[in-house]
């Protein structure tokens, strides 16, 4: 049954159960066991996951929840599909992201006397970027992966301080919450401006992309926050481009020598 589903992929969805048993040359309750050894319900799920999930249709197997990675899919399609998700991703970045508040952005941690950085999860590839990015350039800046100490942290910032919080879903806010009731100044990175997490932001800066579930296209997130700390990095550059060029060389040049010098 397996075999007749990967050789008729495009024919499946106008086929019933007897008519693909038939073709098969199984009967329809080896059909059934097979499609519930895929993760589905019962065949009317199995085709309602062909047809996109038709309104009204019985719930289907999605445990990626929006990934569109399906049992039948071959090792040799993963790189289109996954390059294909990221290019979707980066294109809600460009439509998404306010040109205004990424300069606001910008200049708000390039005067930053200390950059707290918030992530859990996912979201931690690319505040750890920033981090790297932001000490590159002589900024102040900290990021602890543990969501406690993000908190306590936050709780200590001041006037002066600047806190970035990312969030795809927008509902990681308890740490950013904190930083702007200490009276730091808040930026958030996340899915939509409508996001809860931007009620604690005095900046957001939007990657669009729509909702989305923990083990679905979420997984992409990084690549468009990856794309945001890009622009900030260059933004906080072309803010004060003789300091910050000047502070790069400086970077650079302690790392240059990566030997160890012979005693």
């Amino acid at each position: 049954v397996a075999s007749f589903f990967l050789a008729h992929a495009g024919e499946l969805e106008s086929l019933t159960i007897g008519e693909l048993a038939s073709a098969a040359g199984v009967s329809e309750p080896t059909v059934i066991r097979c499609v519930r050894g895929l993760g589905y319900r019962g065949y009317r799920a199995f085709k309602g996951a062909l047809r996109g999930r038709e309104a009204g249709e019985e719930s289907s197997f999605d445990h990626l929840g929006g990934f569109s990675l399906r049992p039948w899919d071959r090792m040799e399609d993963l790189p289109l599909k996954v390059v294909g998700t990221q290019r979707e991703a980066l294109e809600d970045v460009l439509k998404s992201v306010s040109p205004d508040s990424l300069e606001q952005a910008a200049r708000t941690l390039a005067s930053a006397r200390l950059i707290d950085l918030y992530s859990v999860e996912n979201s931690c590839a690319p505040a750890s970027d920033l981090l790297t990015k932001l000490t590159y350039l002589g900024l102040r800046c900290r990021f602890c992966t543990d969501a406690y100490l993000q908190q306590i942290s936050a709780a200590h910032l001041g006037k002066g301080d600047v806190a970035v919080a990312f969030s795809r879903s927008g509902r990681s806010v308890k740490a950013l919450r904190l930083a702007k009731k200490a009276g730091a100044a808040t930026i958030a990175v996340t899915g939509e401006r409508t996001a809860l997490l931007s009620r604690y932001a005095d900046l957001t800066l939007s990657v669009g992309g729509g909702a989305q579930t923990v083990y679905g296209n979420a997984i992409f997130s990084r690549v468009a926050d990856l794309a945001v700390v890009d622009m900030l990095y260059m933004g906080i550059i072309l803010s004060d481009y003789e300091r910050f060029s000047r502070n790069l060389d400086r970077s650079g040049q302690v790392i240059a020598d990566r030997g160890y010098a012979q005693t």
